[in-house]
Parts: C-alpha cells; structure tokens; sequence
C-alpha cells in the first residue's frame, strides 16, 4: 500500500470515529469522501446509498437545493455557513446544525467544500424548552400584573371603604371610598389621632376592642357607630376590625366598613313615626275615656306627650286650657319649643307648648317636621273632643225646651247629632212618621241603623248632603208599609250653632189627606217626566252641577198642586226615585271617572292574559250568563304581559260589559280577544258583533263623556272614556274600527312594559 492510499484510509478511520456526519465533495458537487455516519444516515433517512465519485446534488431534497447551491456558493468563495434546521424522517424528527465551509491545501488552493451535520437535537430541544418557559414566566407575570390592578381597582372603586392601620391604630392606607366617607385624605388622618373621629358615645367601648383584637392573630370584631367627618357631621359606619399583623403579606389591621348612615336615618325615622302614631292613638283613647275629669283628661296627655318626640328624656309638655295649666313631670320652661293652639267655637282658648330643656351631645336639639304636626293633630284632637262635649251639653239643653214643643204640634219631629245618633223626638213622629214607615225609633241609638235596610244607604246621603251643604232639603215621599199608602212631606234641616252644624232635625207632615184631594196633575207631571228624562241624559251632568238637577228634582215635588191624584202622584214619587238612583249611579260612575287619575299607585306585575280574562268573566258571570255571550281569547303569541293588573282587569271588564250592553237585540253576543308582538310593542285585538258606532258621524266624540251613541239605549259613554282613561295609564294607545249593525274592532297597543 502507497503512502496516498495509506493517508487516505488513515482519514477514512478518523472520519469514521466521529460522531458528526461529514462528506467531502469537490467543485463539481462530486463526492471525494465521507464517514460511514453520513452514510448510514441518508439510507436511514432517505432510503439512499452513497458512493464516492456521486454528485451530491442528488441525495439534496428539492425544497433545500436552493439554500445547499446558495451554501456552497458562498464556501466556494471562502465564507462558512451555520445553519440549523429539523429534519423529520416519517414520525421522528431531529435537531441538525449544518456546516458547510471550504477544504485547502497547505498552498491554500481549493481543494474541496466539507458539508458536516451534528447532532444537537438535545441541547436544541433544552433550549427551546427554556425559551417557553421564560414566555411562559413572562405571560405569568404579565397576568399576575393585570390581575393586581383589576383587584386594586375593584378595592379603590368599591363602594366600601378599606383601611390598613398599624397596631397603634395609625393609617398606613385608605381606598378613596374611605375617603369620601370621611372626609379626611390619607395625609390628614394619618396627622390625627384616629379614635377623635369615633363619636364620644362609642370611643371607650371602641379602644377596648381595639386593644382586645391586636392582641388576637386573625381576630375579627365586629362594628357599627358614628363616624365623625372632617367637616364635623356624624355619619352611621358598620364593618370589621380584622387583625392581620402575622400576615407577612399585610401585617396589619384591616378595617373594612360601609357608610349605613341612610338605613339609619330611615329606620329612626320609622321609629319616630311610630312613636308618633303610638301618642295619637292614647290621646284619643284617653279623651274617649268617660270616667275622667276634663283636668284628668288634659293632665294625662300632658304627661304621655313628651313620649313621642325624639328625645323624651329631655322633653316637657305644658297645656294650657280655660284658663288653666297641666304640666308634665319635667316641664321648664325653654326656648327651645313648639306651639299648638287650641280655639273652640264657644270662645274657649288654650295652647300646648313642647319644649327640649337642655342641650344633646353638646347642640341644640332640633325638633322635627312631623313632630310640629303631631303636636298640631293633638291639638286638633282636644279641639275636636271638647267642641263635641260642648255640643253635646247644648242639645241637651235645647232638649228640654223644645221638648213641649215637639209634643203639642200635627208635625213629627226628631232631632239627631251629626254621626246621626237620635237625640229627641215627639210622641207625632213615633205614632205618626214612625209607625206607618217601619221605622223603630230609640233614643240614642243610630238613626240609620233604625231603618228598613232598603232605605239606609238613600237616607245616609241625603243626610249627609244637608251636613255639607249646610241646606235644608224638602221633599215629598210615599211609603207602602200599610194596608193603604201613606204620603209624607219631609224637610231635613240643619242644626247650626257659631256657624258650626251640631246636629240635623227631621220634620215629617202627614199628607196623605191632600194628595188625596189633589186633582190638577197634567202639567206638573207632564214637567216633572221631562225633568226625569233630563237626569237621565249624563250631559247635564257634565254641564251643571249635581245640585242643580237635585234641586230641580226636589222643586217639582214642592209645586205639586193640591189636584193632583194618587196614582199621579205615585206616578211622579216613582219617577223621582227612579231619577234619584240613577243619579247616584252616574255619580258613582263620575267619581271613579275622576278618581282614575289617582289610582295609579298600584306596582306593575306580570299578568297572565288568559287567566285574568277568566277573572273578568268570573267577576260580571250574571250579564254574560243573561246575554249568552261567547267569549274566545288566543293569546299563544303573547301569553302575559308587565302592567298594572287593575287596569287591564278593568279594560277588559269595561269592553265585554258595553258588548253586552250594546248588543244586536237578535243576536248572540260573540266577543273574540287576541294578543301580538308588532313593532316591538304588544298588540291586543278586541272585536265583537255589537251594534257598532257610525264613526263618521261620531269620530271626534267616541271617548267623550257626555255623547251617547246609541240613543235607544239605557247609558253613556262612560265605558269608553274609562277604557281610553286606563289605556293612556299605561302609556298604551287605544283604535277604534266600527260599522254600524255588523260590530266594533278595538286595537291596544302597548310596551312591553306598560
């Protein structure tokens, strides 16, 4: 063997024994000579055999030849490239650097281009590995941060205030809500000592716990009293005292408290006012108290009165009354006071006087505004109870003297306070009066309640209009008890003293004599029928007042002449008491009409339709029974609603009733009631084959109170001005399509929270 050939195998061994792959190729991209590693490698890899004197562009994979020509290139020009990359080879792939660099001899001529691959797949792969966890490191961190300022945004935006202090009770920290609280910025409240802010009422009992908790790791105590604010006001805090001093990541107190000072004003409040109701209520159940004197009466409220201010420990009362005083136990006099007068009709004067003798907590106590009307009402109370006992004193008096008087005249007298209380009567009212209407008469005893049941309800509004009217009524009257009618011209009049009523007399004369002589009749009853069919038309009411139709009604009967007959008269009685109750209903009907505006207290609730027009149909059974109505609801799309039920209960209730009313005479009534979404407000659809409206005739008057649509029907308009009235409460609109003899279409819409 040569010495070439020997170097040669020489340098096959050497490159056999490392561990990289390396192959020498010469310009030409020829191999000259390789290591059995490179070898082992390509025909792993690639499924290759490599061979001196191969181009070594071949075992090159197409996506890399260009980086392998631009590599060798750079060598063939004397540079040296370092590249790594991952070679896979089926499921396993493996961390190469590459070296491609120039070969020289000792001339430095080009002898060829060395291409080595070492394995670096596991420092490459610890690399890797260390780079995502410095990202993750650096992700964590990142977080962590944003996780902090969220938890101290949450802290410093809380409603809530949080204070750290040391275990001298010093402020080391306060969220700005602390500071709102108080007043008092972290440098000001750290420069004073923090127990001076406590109220004086509670700083002992707060230092004792103060001390008491630092003393126990993870202590918590609970707290509720008043703060002192830098501006000097008290307001009511509650929280925790929570000792965490061991706590390395605290070491500190950790106060933690809310500003309840408006829970506690209103519960205070209610505490006042029920301590005010509590002082009306025995005052009144002491001037109802018959067995005490008037010096008994007045010395007790005196005595109780100071109870119901807001400080009674402090608290005197003085009343003053005919010239006498009553004084409670600390009673002194102060200008610190409130005054009530109490002035009776008869000339009786007095005063109540409360008054706060001394200071609290170092101000002057301020009285409230409900107690100023407390101590008005109980003045009012007193004025009310003596005015009564003087009354009452009077008639009895005034009994006496009209005592021969009410028993030697052809007229029924009786005489009643004004609850109605029966205080007198003569012997004409109990044999005359009484005794052919049913009435059993008892002295003391309610007068209304003394009635037949049929007539009590007339006869207390007749009365109670003479009261509040301050007017006599007259009227004529028949009654039906006995075999044979009898006839009565009644006068209630009232009973007035010092412009005030005290009571109410009731003359009854027997006419039934001259109603039977009676015989001119035609024009007055002509007159009195029309004046009937007037009541009747709800627009005088809505153009006159309610007396002047009652005074029209009660004029006719004083005219009617001495020739009238019986049965005329009768006639004409009928009429007016027929005119009478309707009246009361349209009164009836125009009270709720004008009380709509204020019922409208009631909260919203969820309404299931279905079940509320079972309600409406359960509540008016009698008329949808009578007229046979057919009632079919689908309210699948819209199956409840949010509104005031009161109000939807009565739209319904107000439709199917002028359904009915305004039926065909010859059909059955047939009422179909539907529910939508449109537009994003709920629709409801009501249609009924009614009589119908003729619109263009009635289009400007439907929901006016004083037009009637059908004019040979009983009734008003009232139904749909009530319907209109409820429907704009609700923030809703209200559509009417009608024809006349086929029916009437009403579209609601409303919000979906009306």
């Amino acid at each position: 063997m040569d010495q070439e050939q020997h170097l040669r195998v020489l340098f096959k061994a050497i490159l056999d024994n490392m561990t990289d792959s390396i192959v020498l190729i010469n310009t030409h991209h020829k191999v000259v000579c390789f290591n059995n590693i490179i070898k082992d490698n390509l025909k792993l890899y690639f499924g290759k055999e490599l061979n001196e004197g191969d181009d070594y562009r071949y075992f090159v994979i197409e996506p890399l030849k260009p980086l392998y020509l631009e590599s060798f290139e750079k060598a063939v020009n004397g540079e040296t490239i370092l590249t790594e990359r991952e070679t896979a080879a089926g499921d396993v792939s493996i961390w190469f650097q590459y070296k491609v660099n120039p070969v020289y001899d000792e001339n430095k001529q080009l002898l060829g281009i060395a291409l080595t691959a070492t394995n670096i797949d596991d420092a490459k792969r610890k690399a890797i590995a260390l780079e995502e966890t410095r990202h993750e490191i650096e992700r964590k961190n990142l977080a962590l941060e944003a996780s902090e300022n969220y938890f101290r945004t949450l802290i410093e935006t809380s409603l809530d205030a949080i204070v750290l202090m040391d275990m001298e009770g010093k402020v080391l920290y306060q969220t700005p809500s602390a500071e709102k609280i108080s007043g008092y910025t972290l440098q000001e409240i750290q420069s004073i000592n923090g127990i001076d802010v406590i109220h004086p009422q509670y700083r002992q009992v707060d230092n004792d716990d103060f001390i008491k908790n630092i003393s126990i790791p993870g202590n918590i105590v609970s707290k509720k009293h008043k703060l002192r604010r830098k501006d000097g006001s008290y307001v009511w805090i509650e929280g925790t005292y929570r000792n965490l001093l061991h706590d390395k990541n605290v070491n500190a107190i950790v106060l933690n408290y809310a500003n309840i000072t408006e829970r506690e004003t209103a519960i205070h409040q209610l505490k006042e006012r029920i301590k005010e109701l509590s002082t009306i209520y025995q005052v009144r159940n002491v001037l109802q108290d018959e067995g005490i004197t008037t010096d008994g009466v007045l010395q007790k409220i005196a005595t109780l009165l100071p109870y119901g201010w807001q400080y009674p420990e402090i608290c005197g009362a003085k009343i003053v009354f005919n010239g006498k005083e009553y004084l409670s136990a600390n009673y002194s006099d102060s200008p610190i006071k409130q005054t009530a007068a109490i002035n009776l009709d008869n000339g009786t004067e007095g005063f109540i006087d409360v008054v706060y003798t001394e200071d609290r907590d170092g101000a002057e106590p301020v009285f409230l505004n409900e107690e100023q009307i407390l101590i008005e009402a109980v003045a009012n109370l007193i004025t009310i109870h003596f005015t009564k006992t003087y009354n009452q004193q009077q008639l009895s008096t005034s009994e006496a003297n009209l005592k021969s008087l009410f028993q030697s005249t052809e007229v029924g007298y009786l005489l009643m306070d004004k609850e109605f209380n029966l205080l007198a009567y003569n012997n004409r009212m109990l044999t005359g009066f009484a005794e052919e209407t049913n009435i059993k008469l008892s002295v003391h005893g309610n007068f209304i309640a003394m009635l037949p049941p049929e007539r009590r309800s007339e006869a207390r509004k007749t009365l109670l209009q003479v009261i509040n009217d301050k007017k006599s009524i007259e009227y004529e009257a028949q009654y039906n008890y006995k075999s044979d009618a009898a006839f009565y011209n009644i006068n209630i009049t009232p009973v007035i003293n010092s412009n005030t009523i005290i009571g109410v007399c009731l003359s009854a004369y027997d006419i039934t004599k001259l109603k039977k002589l009676e015989d001119e009749k035609q024009n007055l009853i002509k007159d009195l029928i029309q004046r009937n069919r007037d009541l009747e038309e709800f627009t005088q009411i809505m153009s006159h007042s309610i007396r002047g139709p009652l005074s029209s009604i009660l004029g006719l009967i004083d005219i009617l002449t001495d020739d009238s007959s019986l049965e005329d008269v009768k006639f004409a009685v009928n009429g007016l008491r027929t005119s009478s109750k309707n009246l009361d209903v349209v009164i009836t009907e125009l009270i709720n009409v004008l009380n709509l505006k204020d019922q409208n207290n009631e909260p919203k609730a969820l309404i299931e339709l279905e079940s509320l027009v079972t309600d409406v149909k359960k509540h008016i059974a009698q008329y949808i029974d009578k007229s046979d109505a057919i009632i079919t609801c689908r309210f699948d799309n819209v199956p409840t609603i949010t509104a005031v039920k009161s109000h939807v209960f009565n739209i319904f209730q107000q439709l199917i009733l002028n359904s009915i009313k305004y039926n065909n005479t010859n059909s059955q009534p047939l009422i179909a009631i539907t529910s939508e979404h449109k537009d994003g407000k709920t629709v409801i659809t009501y249609t009924d084959n009614s009589g119908g409206i003729d619109l263009e005739k009635y289009k400007d008057h439907v929901y006016k109170l004083s037009k009637k649509f059908v004019s040979n029907r009983d009734g008003n308009n009232m139904g749909l001005f009530m319907i209109q009235t409820l429907v704009e409460m609700l923030n809703g609109t209200l559509d009417i399509k009608s024809e006349l003899g086929i029916g009437s279409c009403f579209t609601i819409e409303l919000t979906h929270d009306s």
